[in-house]
């Protein structure tokens, strides 16, 4: 079996993913001498993945006939969460949302802080995230209802159970079968993500089952390589932008919901800790908003809903506990090291709280020090005020703040790390923890390799053991990230 490779940044790496998985399953079941069940036979030979049959979003819009009268938002919720138990999502009443950024920004970064549900739900550690779904915009629903031939009020009959695909293992549904009752709006609105880019496959598929000839040849040159690349993918087309193209095309609401994927949650780093505010947690929420090439104003499913939810509104969410060790060291004497740029500084936020929190118990605090990068103090210094006040209460021991934008020449966080090597490479000998939250793609690369420069300069070692010293600190849980692409 060879090895494949696909950018997971591309439109359809689940695709090539699901694709390998069939070879892999064909070929175990080869090396067995297995007999698969004749289901399975039939789902691979359809070129659909094994349990694929599961994982379908079952939809069925009801005859005028059938009983049934279609959930509310927060009826559903309660049955979906009563299926699936302590991990399901929950309505969250939001008792703060304001804005971080300074009032000439162009850019919205929103500080929610919610209302946790009691018991196990309602438990978390300071690092842990918050998983938030969102649901489509307004203007998506509606233009999908349109090109349906929906009016949003016919009752649809979902069948949940551990359905997702790609990307939404974690997205509304529950642990066992469940029969719901909704409206074709509530559906568009909550179970599928409107503003996904239908991967090539979709729109070979759109192809095929195209009756106009000269609709069906433009469709297969848009599933092309370069024409999917050009005039799909490139100008971020959603499902219902391009069928709108081809009106020749017969959609029903299942098809459409299956041509999408799933609306799954988004993840955001906790800003708070339990210890400092209990009952409640926050988090930090930069606004995704950008004009599509085709014309489209995009709004990003989560953070839109987010930022225009207002206090007392609710919020469909969930904590997520980590199991990783993206936690601050067990003896609060411990030196801890803080990489943060933008919302990358939620975590430490948290971690902040929980220091403060814990000196006002009497605890001795260990050096602390944060290294914040933004473009503009002016603009998107977040937490400033705060920041400041943990400097001047002890709480925070160094604040190094990276502007990129304000100075002659571009700084950023892990250049004032070598700045203030010979400070830090006292921690570490002291057995300092560093935390990195943010961007993996260069800020995270960028960091580790400050430091390792740092351990050459300050520490006198050569490459080599400078790449062994830093290998040290990850084996040992003292260098820990919690970084994302995108």
């Amino acid at each position: 079996m060879e090895m494949r490779v696909s950018d997971v940044d591309g439109n359809d790496w689940m695709e090539a993913f699901d694709e390998w998985q069939r070879e892999v399953l064909r070929g175990l079941l080869v090396a067995c001498n297995a007999t698969p069940p004749d289901a399975y036979l039939a789902a691979v030979h359809s070129g659909v993945a094994a349990g694929a049959a599961k994982a379908r979003l079952h939809l069925r819009v009801l005859e005028a006939s059938e009983p049934g009268q279609p959930l509310t938002v927060e009826e559903a919720v309660a049955q979906l969460r009563a299926a699936r138990g302590p991990e399901g999502f929950d309505l969250l009443e939001v008792l703060a949302n304001r804005e971080l950024q300074g009032p000439g920004s162009s850019r919205s970064t929103r500080h929610v802080q919610l209302a946790l549900p009691g018991g196990e739900a309602g438990e978390y550690s300071a690092g842990d995230h918050m998983e938030v779904m969102g649901n489509n915009d307004a203007g998506l629903v509606k233009a999908a209802l349109q090109r349906l031939g929906l009016n949003g009020s016919e009752r649809v009959e979902w069948r949940s159970n551990q359905e997702g695909g790609s990307g939404s293992a974690r997205g509304l549904g529950g642990m066992q079968q469940l029969s719901l009752v909704l409206t074709s709006a509530t559906v568009l609105t909550w179970l599928v993500d409107l503003a996904a880019v239908p991967t090539k496959r979709s729109v070979s598929l759109l192809a095929e089952g195209c009756g106009c000839p000269p609709e069906a040849a433009k469709l297969r040159q848009l599933a092309t390589e370069e024409g999917y690349k050009e005039k799909v993918l490139g100008t971020r087309l959603t499902l219902v932008e391009l069928l709108s193209q081809f009106q020749s095309v017969s959609m029903s609401l299942e098809q459409l919901a299956n041509l999408l994927p799933r609306m799954g949650p988004r993840y955001y780093s906790i800003s708070s800790s339990p210890l400092a505010r209990p009952g409640t947690c926050s988090i930090s929420v930069g606004r995704v908003s950008f004009t599509t090439p085709s014309g489209r104003q995009h709004k990003g499913a989560a953070s839109a809903t987010i930022g225009d939810t207002p206090v007392g509104g609710k919020l469909l969410a969930c904590v997520r506990q980590l199991s990783s060790n993206f936690r601050l060291p067990k003896d609060p004497a411990t030196p801890v090291i803080m990489v943060g740029p933008g919302t990358g500084v939620a975590p430490m936020m948290g971690f902040l709280q929980e220091r403060a929190a814990l000196a006002a118990q009497g605890a001795k605090l260990g050096p602390a020090h944060l290294f914040f990068g933004c473009r503009s103090a002016a603009e998107d210094f977040i937490y400033r005020a705060e920041l400041e006040s943990y400097l001047a209460s002890g709480v925070l021991s160094g604040l190094h703040v990276a502007c990129s934008r304000d100075g002659p020449t571009k700084v950023y966080a892990q250049d004032l790390i070598l700045q203030e090597g010979p400070a830090l490479w006292g921690l570490f000998e002291a057995g300092a923890h560093v935390y990195v939250c943010g961007d993996a793609r260069r800020m995270a690369p960028d960091v580790r390799n400050a430091f390792k420069d740092m351990a050459q300069v300050c520490g006198g070692r050569n490459a080599s053991a400078a790449e062994s010293w830093m290998g040290g600190l990850l084996e040992t849980k003292r260098y820990l990230e919690d970084v994302w692409a995108g």
